[in-house]
C-alpha cells in the first residue's frame, strides 16, 4: 500500500475515532473541509506541513497518521488523546 494510501486511512481512522466531523477537523487545522475528504479518499497529495498541521489539530504525533500500521481500537482511558501502534503480525 503507498504512504499517501495509509496517511488517508489512518488520518480517517484517528479522525472517526476522536468523534470528530470533517468539517471539525478542517476547522481545527484550518484546512478547507473539501480537501480534507480529498486526502481521506487518498486521491489529493499533502505536503508534510499539512501533515504535520491535521497532526496537531489531532492531537497526536505525525508519525501515527504516516505508521504503517493499522491504528488501534481508541484508548479507555478519558480525556485523553493517546494512540499506541501495534505491528501487524
Amino acid at each position: 500500500m503507498s504512504l499517501n494510501r495509509t496517511f488517508a486511512q489512518n488520518l480517517k481512522r484517528v479522525r472517526k475515532r476522536m468523534g470528530l466531523t470533517q468539517a471539525k477537523l478542517a476547522g481545527l487545522a484550518a484546512i478547507d473541509r473539501a480537501y480534507l475528504g480529498k486526502v481521506e479518499a487518498g486521491s489529493q497529495n499533502v505536503t508534510l506541513d499539512k501533515v504535520e498541521q491535521l497532526a496537531k489539530a489531532l492531537g497526536v504525533d505525525a508519525g501515527v497518521l504516516l505508521a504503517g500500521t493499522q491504528v488501534p481500537p481508541k484508548s479507555t482511558r478519558a480525556g485523553t488523546r493517546t494512540i499506541i501502534l501495534r505491528r501487524k503480525q
